[in-house]
């Protein structure tokens, strides 16, 4: 499959649009990571191996719009190492213990007649956060990133894919202003725009269902293939 950036889609999504862009009732940098999300859902999400040098400040950073998942954060001493201590991860469901770990470690380490001792640091994740038991430091992110072109990340050349992910933005960005009520007589609209999101789904969904015709003929080719025809009529 063939892959392109998002720069044109989202352009023609902004042109549908424009007159919300006009009014700045469209956050058009939600695009990426709308789109993001849901070709990871297909299964069209492309990654590679990333790296990202963050600044936390007050216990937390935003996580990187471009990545998919991580697999290690260490805290380094200054962003331009290239290595540093490695952080322990929490999961989301025990949260609340990493939100009270800085207060925590500073009144046993008040306490303790070892003031030099060190304690392993933490971290978890919350929405679109990441969440640490320090205040203010540099931490190395490593994990799976959506490979960019030209700043811009990778979506299906496919036009029936490509007018898929249209709609779903169109549909997504019209659903999000009506349940804030920020645009009046929008029921209509919001309607159509399912209709055309919905069509355009199932129309994707078979495509990618679907073998194509070369796959078909790999297959008929192979041996498994060959077997199973001698037993047809």
């Amino acid at each position: 499959m063939q892959f392109t950036d998002a720069a044109s889609l989202i352009s023609g999504v902004e042109s549908r649009l424009r007159s919300y862009v006009a009014a700045n009732l469209v956050d058009t940098g939600e695009f990426y990571s709308l789109l993001k999300k849901e070709m990871g859902r297909m299964g069209l999400s492309l990654k590679e191996e990333t790296e990202w040098v963050l600044a936390v400040k007050n216990h937390r950073v935003l996580k990187p719009a471009d990545m998919v998942d991580f697999w290690s954060i260490h805290e380094l001493e200054d962003p331009e190492a290239s290595s540093g201590s490695l952080l322990r991860y929490i999961p989301p469901s025990r949260a609340r213990q990493v939100s009270h770990q800085a207060e925590r470690n500073s009144q046993i380490h008040r306490q303790s007649p070892c003031r030099s001792h060190h304690y392993h640091r933490q971290f978890t994740e919350d929405g679109h956060y990441f969440r640490f038991d320090f205040t203010d430091s540099y931490v190395l992110v490593q994990g799976w990133g959506t490979p960019r072109h030209n700043g811009s990340i990778l979506v299906p050349a496919e036009p029936i894919l490509t007018d898929y992910l249209e709609k779903f933005l169109i549909y997504q960005t019209l659903k999000d202003l009506y349940i804030n009520a920020e645009v009046n007589d929008l029921e209509r609209r919001l309607d159509l725009a399912k209709r055309d999101y919905e069509l355009a789904e199932a129309v994707a969904t078979n495509y990618l269902k679907t073998p194509s015709f070369k796959q078909l003929l790999a297959w008929k080719e192979s041996w498994h293939g060959r077997l199973l025809s001698r037993y047809q009529l």
